[in-house]
C-alpha cells in the first residue's frame, strides 16, 4: 500500500512528508549558507559593493519612480463621469444610515475619529461642512458655485436635525479630516532584500499546500487554495450577466 496508493510521489495530508520537509530546511539552510559564506568570503567586499549597488538602482529606479507615479494628486480627484446628482444621491444613502444610528452614539464618537481624533468643540459648522463637500462631492467648499453653493450647510443642516445636535458656527483654520485623495501616499522604502525573502516564504508556502493537497488558484491579483472542492471562479468577466449580483436600488432624482 504506502504512497503508491497515490498519483504522486508525495502523499498529500500525511504528516511524515511535512516533518521530512521541516527537518530538511532546518539542516540545509544553515549547511547551505555556511558553504555560500565559504565561497563568498575571500570577495566579500565585491560582494558588498555590488549589494549596495542593487539597492542603489532598486531604490532610484524603482522605489523613487513609483511612489511618485501613485503619489500624484491630480487637481479634480472625482471619478470619470461623476456628476453632482450622484453626489446627492450618496448623501441621502447616508443620511438613511444616520437614521438607523442608536441613540447611545454621541455626536463626539462619531466626527471625532474623521478629524483625526481632534477635539469635539473644535469641530466647528463649517469644518463639518468642508468635510461634507469632499466627502461627497470630491470638491473644496470654495469650488462648490452656482446651484451647488448652498449645499454644504444644507448638509450640515440635515446633519445636525438627525443627530439632535447643534454645531458651534465658525471655522476652526488648520483642522485636518481624514481626506485621502488630497494627501501624500504613506509609504516608506524596504529593502530588496526584504521582497526576495516574502517570495522564498511564497514558494515554501505553495510548495507546503501543495504537499498537504491543496490547489492554487488565481483570481485576477488574488491567489487562493482549494482542497476537494472542485468550485472554481470564472477567470474573466465573460461569465453571464445573469451571475451578476443587484446593482444597489438608488433614488431617483
Amino acid at each position: 500500500m504506502g504512497w503508491r496508493d497515490h498519483s504522486g510521489p508525495v502523499a498529500p495530508g500525511n504528516p511524515r512528508y511535512f516533518l521530512a520537509l521541516l527537518v530538511l530546511i532546518a539542516l540545509g539552510g544553515p549547511c547551505t549558507a555556511l558553504q555560500a559564506a565559504r565561497v563568498l568570503w575571500p570577495v566579500r567586499w565585491t560582494v558588498a559593493l555590488l549589494w549596495v549597488a542593487t539597492e542603489w538602482c532598486f531604490y532610484v529606479f524603482y522605489f523613487r519612480r513609483t511612489y511618485e507615479e501613485f503619489n500624484k494628486i491630480p487637481a479634480d480627484c472625482k471619478p470619470k463621469g461623476f456628476t453632482p446628482a450622484e453626489g446627492s444621491r450618496s448623501w441621502r444613502r447616508f443620511m438613511r444610515c444616520v437614521h438607523t444610528m442608536p441613540d447611545r452614539v454621541q455626536p463626539q464618537d462619531y466626527l471625532c475619529p474623521w478629524f483625526c481624533n481632534a477635539a469635539y468643540e473644535d469641530i466647528k459648522r463649517d469644518n463639518i461642512a468642508e468635510m461634507l463637500a469632499y466627502g461627497f462631492y470630491y470638491a473644496r467648499r470654495e469650488d462648490m458655485t452656482g446651484e451647488l453653493a448652498g449645499v454644504p450647510g444644507q448638509m450640515v443642516d440635515e446633519l445636525e436635525a438627525a443627530l439632535g445636535v447643534k454645531f458651534t458656527p465658525g471655522y476652526t483654520p488648520g483642522l485636518r479630516f481624514m481626506s485621502h485623495l488630497w494627501e501624500p501616499l504613506r509609504a516608506h522604502y524596504r529593502p530588496l532584500c526584504l521582497y526576495l525573502s516574502f517570495e522564498v516564504l511564497a514558494a515554501v508556502q505553495r510548495l507546503l499546500m501543495s504537499t498537504y493537497g491543496f490547489h492554487t488558484k488565481q483570481l485576477g491579483l488574488l491567489t487562493y487554495y482549494t482542497l476537494n472542492c472542485g468550485l472554481d471562479f470564472p477567470s474573466n468577466s465573460s461569465s453571464s450577466s445573469k451571475e451578476m449580483p443587484a446593482s444597489i436600488d438608488e433614488d431617483e432624482d
